[in-house]
């Protein structure tokens, strides 16, 4: 899983211009070396800060009270560790719906599952399309073969945010599944079927629990399914889904009737 990472490290540029008014001789302070985003640089600062000073490398705090000497040097180990945000879930990550993760329009992320299947069976493929509708029903679909490939990719990216105010997103989804007829070589190996799925959803952000489950969003989705083909063998469908999904721990639960 990858960290999230500011947009604008300003933390590290307060951390700079400190340093420079204070001077060179505290340029590597707690605070600049905290303020660095990436994990190597920070790991460095800090060992740094112990080899300048030994085992002492923090000045005293400006607010301290007098006490007539100068205070003890504190010594790395001792000091407290950097304020670390509330680690993000995989449902907040998916979604988007923790402040660090918003403001990413147009990122392409992962949605349903994307995988490859080099040997898929059926024990009884469908030779024959029937529809009761006239002029449905298509010819048989003579030598096909009961072992293929199946494979699917899937993405999603959010179109718009906060549209209402600061909450409503608007996130487009994609999903493409294909059957491949790999061991015919009979027949010029064809995709027996590639199925179409773009699908609109407008996420709403929650925060409330119901028995003992943390409510994170509602959506709304409009999905349309086809195969691309035209009559008689052509198949699609549209579907209007409700989502709602909670969290408690490491688990996650989606509803979508």
């Amino acid at each position: 899983m990858a960290r999230r990472k500011p947009n604008f490290p300003w933390g590290l540029a307060v951390a700079l211009v400190v340093g420079l008014a204070i001077g060179p001789a505290h340029a590597h302070t707690l605070t600049a070396c905290r303020a660095l985003p990436d994990d190597t640089e920070r790991l460095a600062c800090y060992d740094r800060l112990a080899g300048e000073g030994g085992a002492a490398a923090v000045a005293p705090s400006a607010d301290s009270p007098a006490t007539g000497r100068e205070a003890a040097p504190l010594a790395l180990a001792d000091l407290p560790e950097p304020d670390a945000s509330t680690p993000s879930t995989p449902l907040a990550e998916a979604w988007e719906l923790d402040p660090g993760e918003r403001g990413r329009i147009l990122r392409i992320r992962s949605y349903k599952p994307v995988y490859v299947l080099p040997y898929f069976h059926s024990r009884r493929p469908n030779v024959q399309p029937y529809s009761p509708a006239p002029g449905r029903t298509g010819p048989p679909l003579d030598g096909l073969s009961a072992n293929e490939v199946k494979f699917q990719m899937s993405f999603k990216s959010k179109l718009a945010e906060d549209i209402f105010g600061d909450n409503g997103d608007l996130w487009f989804g994609y999903i493409q599944s294909s059957h491949w007829q790999a061991y015919d070589g009979d027949h010029s190996r064809p995709f027996r079927e590639t199925n179409y799925e773009p699908e609109a959803m407008f996420v709403w952000r929650t925060d409330y629990n119901l028995l003992g489950w943390r409510g994170r969003l509602l959506s709304l989705a409009i999905n349309h399914q086809s195969n691309g083909r035209s009559q008689p063998l052509s198949r699609s469908w549209n579907r209007v889904i409700l989502a709602a999904a909670f969290e408690r721990d490491d688990w996650t639960l989606t509803l979508r009737p």
